[in-house]
């Protein structure tokens, strides 16, 4: 059964320090430790006015399964230290840090490292937490948390000890919304963020609607594919809003205007505070008139429904997505059935079909069309035989994509 050790004192730890059954809680108190921390299980707890010091060249990794938490108040911050030097603090895949009212400080060249796969506490999100005097040429936070946050109130004061980021982020996923950051090492000109999913914002009293991104699944589908769209957008504010449409614009040369409904949409009931949120527009077409370079654009607050502190900032485009034709069936194989005039087809196809249209003519620079049909087989089957009237025939097989039902983009909604 898990225990908790709450310090009543301070405490010297002159070796490595393993948490794997049970919660250490420092209870206000300060814990010295000059080897590694483990955190393999359970808690550690860095409460309002405790202190926790590492030495030079050690670490703090908490592992799968573990947690920490560094939970203080305004009046009187939890803290994380080095008594000399620099320690590397690692968040393992599989472990939750808890953050609030806490001070970061004496990191190495990763700073805090929440590594992809490990959790961070939506309640105890950073929020109203210090970063401050790490390593020369090292990064503070490092946040490639797979999901998406928002940090209130985060402090990051001027660059004194030679940093080279305030945070970075390298994986191509999620976002991080930084609200009302303060501190001369705060702010995007600080960030190492290539894939600027790091963001900063000042949240106003009143709704800003923004649309941060969109990301085609397959930005070349064939005609008849389905492809999804993910949009991420945020609500830049001190509350949520709601009552608005966000819309989705396949093909335009130019921005949609105000009250231009899209060839998608979607209601939002609310969006939150922040939190930047996302919505995955599923699309499709089998109108071969479609095939070719979209240029799309996204509208949030369409009809004008909100009143916003930023009116200007609603739309996003154009971006670009291709419909490509459905790829030349090639190579087609012929054979002569033994003991028939019939002549056998084969070929393969790389990706599915409703069906194969087959073609004939001896002619070998034909048209096809319905005078020289000849037949159509499933999309299932890649053969076909054809009696031979004439000893001279070429063929030309197309495929088909036909929708299971009629095609309706949206019902319009005024």
């Amino acid at each position: 059964t898990s225990t908790a050790v709450v310090l009543s004192g301070n405490l010297n730890v002159y070796g490595n320090l393993n948490i794997y059954d049970g919660r250490l809680d420092l209870n206000g108190m300060v814990l010295n430790c000059y080897g590694n921390i483990d955190v393999s299980a359970d808690i550690l707890e860095v409460d309002a006015n405790a202190i926790l010091y590492l030495a030079a060249g050690k670490d703090l990794t908490v592992h799968a399964g573990a947690r920490i938490n560094l939970i203080g108040t305004s009046a009187q911050n939890a803290k994380i230290s080095s008594s000399s030097g620099y320690y590397d603090f690692t968040l393992a895949a599989g472990s939750t840090i808890a953050a609030q009212y806490a001070i970061f400080e004496g990191m190495g060249i990763e700073g805090v490292n929440v590594t992809s796969g490990a959790v961070v506490d939506p309640t105890y999100c950073f929020h109203n937490c210090t970063f401050r005097n790490g390593i020369s040429g090292g990064i503070l936070l490092f946040l490639n948390y797979n999901g998406h946050l928002l940090i209130n109130n985060a402090v990051f004061p001027t660059n004194v000890w030679g940093g080279s980021a305030n945070v970075a982020k390298t994986i191509d996923a999620y976002y991080v919304n930084f609200a009302n950051a303060t501190g001369g090492f705060a702010g995007e000109a600080n960030d190492a963020d290539s894939f600027e999913r790091v963001l900063w914002t000042a949240p106003t009293a009143t709704p800003d609607l923004r649309i941060i991104s969109a990301v085609w699944s397959n930005p070349t589908p064939y005609i008849g594919d389905t492809i999804s769209l993910t949009v991420t957008y945020l609500n830049a504010c001190t509350g949520a809003c709601t009552s608005n449409y966000l819309d989705l614009y396949f093909n335009r040369e130019t921005a949609p205007p105000l009250y231009a409904e899209g060839d998608m949409y979607v209601y939002l009931t609310s969006v939150p505070a922040g939190m930047p949120q996302e919505y995955v527009f599923s699309v499709y077409t089998y109108n071969e008139s479609l095939i070719g370079a979209w240029n799309s654009w996204l509208q949030i607050d369409t009809d004008y429904s909100v009143t916003e502190s930023d009116e200007t900032n609603n739309l996003l485009g154009a971006f670009s997505s291709t419909w490509q034709p459905l790829p030349v069936v090639t190579p087609i194989l012929t054979e002569r059935i033994a003991g028939t005039s019939a002549l056998r087809l084969d070929w393969s196809y790389p990706i599915s079909a409703s069906s194969f249209n087959i073609y004939s003519s001896s002619d070998p620079s034909f048209t096809p069309g319905p005078s020289n049909v000849l037949g159509s087989v499933p999309g299932s089957t890649t053969e076909f035989s054809d009696l031979m009237s004439d000893p001279r025939k070429f063929y030309i097989i197309r495929a088909e994509r036909v929708a299971a039902r009629e095609e309706i983009l949206y019902p319009r909604r005024r």
